[in-house]
């Protein structure tokens, strides 16, 4: 991976990880909890959601990365990664492994335990060797993505909860 390269994904990532921080500081303790039904997860538990999905997806990528393709299958376009993930008109069940547990009872909990995992999805992308577009798994509804193409949907998944996040602000003032 070149330099440049490496450094379009970590601007990818930290975009989207700036949007979410900025949109989670604007509200209180009290609305950051709110879940505005029992289906819907609160702002809380998307981050943790966020979180639980990075940290499988950087593990998947390295346990991938033992095992190379030679001849690389046809993958999901990168460039239509973040478009496909953060479409909020399409709703996705996730899978019960990413299902949040209630980790993160405040606000600071939930950027730190989010940001840990972030650092580490960067480290990662700094220095791996692996050949990234040589790994490839794939998503259940996107079908086959190859390495720098989860590391793109790590930064489009972020999009669409943060998006997310503005639903459950416009339900809870509507509540009030």
């Amino acid at each position: 991976m070149t330099i440049a390269e490496r450094a379009d994904l970590i601007q990818v990532l930290k975009n989207s990880e700036t949007r979410l921080t900025e949109r989670i500081a604007a509200v209180d303790e009290e609305l950051f909890q709110f879940k505005p039904d029992a289906q819907t997860w609160s702002m809380a538990e998307l981050v943790e959601h966020l979180a639980i999905t990075d940290q499988g997806l950087l593990a998947g990528i390295i346990k991938k990365g033992e095992r190379l393709y030679e001849e690389m299958p046809e993958t999901f376009p990168n460039e239509k990664i973040i478009k496909a993930t953060s479409n909020r008109k399409v709703k996705v069940k996730a899978p019960a492994h990413l299902v949040p547990q209630g980790r993160f009872k405040t606000k600071e909990m939930a950027v730190k335990g989010f940001r840990a995992n972030r650092e580490k999805v960067e480290n990662f992308v700094n220095t791996t060797d692996l050949p990234l577009e040589k790994i490839a798994f794939p998503h259940f509804a996107l079908g086959l993505i190859d390495g720098k193409g989860w590391i793109t949907f790590m930064s489009g998944h972020c999009q669409r909860h943060t998006d997310q996040m503005e639903e459950i602000i416009e339900a809870w003032q509507s509540k009030k």
